[in-house]
C-alpha cells in the first residue's frame, strides 16, 4: 500500500542546509536527499494510521460536497426567482432602460450604497500582525480568502477597519470580484472591502452572477482596483421588500449550512494535520481491533 510520507521538518532543514550546493542558486542533489531516513511505523500500524486518516479526509469530502450541493441550490434559487422571472411571470412587466429589458412592474434598479454599508479596508502596521492569535483575525486580500469563509493565520493587534458576521467581502485589489462570506469578526486590509447589509444572501449570490459587471469597474495604471464610489454606484435590481424577505427567509438557512461545513472543515484538517505526526512517530498508537 501506498502510505504517506512524513518527516521531520526540524531535521529535514538541517539536512538541506548541509547538502546545499550552488554558485549563485541552493541546489540539493536527488542521491543525498533521497537518503534522509524516515521512520514507519510496520505495515499492519500504518494500514491502521491509514484508516484513522481517511476517516478524517472522507467526512471531509462528504461537507464539501454538501456545500456544493447547497451553493448550486442557492444559485439555481436565485436564477429561478431574479433572471428568469419565473415565480412572477403572470405580473406586470415594464421596459428598464438602464438594464435593457423587461422586469415586474414594482422592482427597482439602485446604486448598491443604497441597499448595503460599503466598508473599504485600510492595511494597519505590519508591526502588529502577528501568528499567535494576538487580536482579531486579519485579511489582507485574496490570499485569506476560502471556498467560501477567510481562512487566514494572520492576527491584528490593534483597531482597524472591521467586518462582521455575515458581511459580504469582496477582493478591490487585483484580483478584482472575488468573493467570501465572514463567518465572524475581522480586520480587512486595503485589498478587501466589506458590504454589510440585512439581505446578505441575497447580495453574496447577485455578485456572483455579475463578476463581469464588477471587474468591468477596474481601474489603475500599476493594478487594478475599485473605488469606493465605484462599488456605491454599482446598480442592483431589487424586488419589493417582502419579495426579497421571502427570498433571504428561504436561502439563508442554506449559506448557514455552508459556513457552519466550512467551520467544521478546518477543525477536522486540524485535528487530522496534528494527529498525523504523533501516530507515524508512535507518540499515539492505534490499537488493533
Amino acid at each position: 500500500m501506498l502510505f504517506i510520507l512524513l518527516y521531520n521538518p526540524n531535521r529535514t532543514r538541517k539536512y538541506k542546509k548541509q547538502s546545499r550546493r550552488g554558485s549563485t542558486r541552493d541546489t540539493i542533489n536527488l542521491t543525498p536527499f533521497s537518503e534522509i531516513q524516515v521512520p514507519l511505523p510496520l505495515l499492519p500500524e500504518q494500514s491502521r494510521i491509514a484508516t484513522v486518516l481517511s476517516w478524517f479526509d472522507d467526512l471531509i469530502e462528504v461537507k464539501k460536497k454538501q456545500n456544493e450541493i447547497l451553493e448550486k441550490t442557492a444559485m439555481a434559487i436565485f436564477k429561478n426567482w431574479f433572471i428568469d422571472f419565473e415565480p412572477f411571470k403572470d405580473d406586470e412587466f415594464v421596459y428598464n432602460e438602464e438594464l435593457g429589458r423587461e422586469i415586474p412592474k414594482g422592482w427597482e434598479v439602485k446604486r448598491l450604497g443604497d441597499v448595503a454599508e460599503v466598508i473599504m479596508g485600510q492595511s494597519p502596521p505590519s508591526k502588529f500582525y502577528n501568528e499567535e492569535g494576538i487580536g482579531i483575525p486579519f485579511i489582507q486580500g485574496i490570499g485569506q480568502f476560502g471556498k467560501y469563509t477567510p481562512q487566514t493565520l494572520v492576527f491584528c493587534s490593534c483597531k482597524g477597519k472591521l467586518a462582521r458576521l455575515h458581511d459580504i467581502l469582496i477582493t478591490v485589489r487585483a484580483p478584482v470580484g472575488e468573493l467570501n462570506l465572514a463567518d465572524g469578526e475581522y480586520i480587512i486590509g486595503r485589498g478587501v472591502a466589506s458590504l454589510r447589509t440585512d439581505y446578505w444572501s441575497f447580495l453574496f449570490i447577485y455578485f456572483s452572477f455579475n463578476k463581469e459587471l464588477l471587474k468591468s469597474l477596474e481601474k489603475g495604471t500599476t493594478y487594478d482596483a475599485i473605488v469606493k464610489d465605484d462599488l456605491e454606484g454599482f446598480s442592483i435590481l431589487l424586488p419589493p421588500p417582502h419579495i426579497l424577505q421571502s427570498f433571504h427567509s428561504l436561502v439563508e438557512p442554506l449559506f448557514q449550512k455552508i459556513i457552519l461545513n466550512q467551520k467544521q472543515i478546518m477543525t477536522l484538517r486540524k485535528v487530522r494535520d496534528t494527529l498525523l505526526p504523533l501516530l507515524v512517530f508512535g507518540k499515539l498508537r492505534v490499537e488493533e481491533m
